[in-house]
């Protein structure tokens, strides 16, 4: 999971975004964006945030994703809590 969230991250910075992911003492990670390279289509279009999150739930099917920052709602950044489902 390290891994895959290591190139997720890489990923989404070769796609202009300012994104950092590190593990959480509770065993969940956080994946955050800075810097958002659609902002501007988003704050107009709202549901191509949804799309994002879509985007990483299928990149990480065996986790449990939530969004639990958004820049659209005031947030620094857009922030993910990203939890590995038990079994």
């Amino acid at each position: 999971l390290s891994q895959r969230l290591q190139k997720l991250a890489d990923l989404r910075r070769n796609e202009g975004y300012v994104t950092e992911c590190h593990r959480d003492e509770d065993g969940s990670w956080t994946l955050q964006e800075m810097h958002c390279s659609v902002q501007r289509i988003a704050e107009e279009f709202p549901a191509v945030c949804d799309q994002e999150l879509l985007l990483i739930r299928r990149s990480v099917p065996d986790c449990q994703v939530e969004r639990v920052h958004w820049r659209l709602e005031g947030g620094h950044a857009c922030g993910f809590r990203i939890t590995p489902r038990e079994g």
